[in-house]
């Protein structure tokens, strides 16, 4: 396996960053300060909008 980029790692930095935004400040504001950090859209979907949608699937 090799080691992780230099983007790699900080692309994942700044999603944990945005994950901790989202129970703090809400989706909306993470989602918006992940986009200014230039993190592509389809993990912003991925780690802030899909747990959210399984969760109100849950019986």
């Amino acid at each position: 396996m090799q080691p992780l980029r230099r983007r790699d790692i900080t692309t994942r930095m700044l999603v944990e960053i945005g994950i901790q935004y989202a129970t703090i400040l809400g989706t909306e504001l993470a989602a918006v300060f992940l986009r200014r950090q230039a993190i592509p859209e389809a993990v912003i979907n991925r780690v802030l909008l899909l747990p959210l949608t399984k969760a109100s699937h849950r019986f």
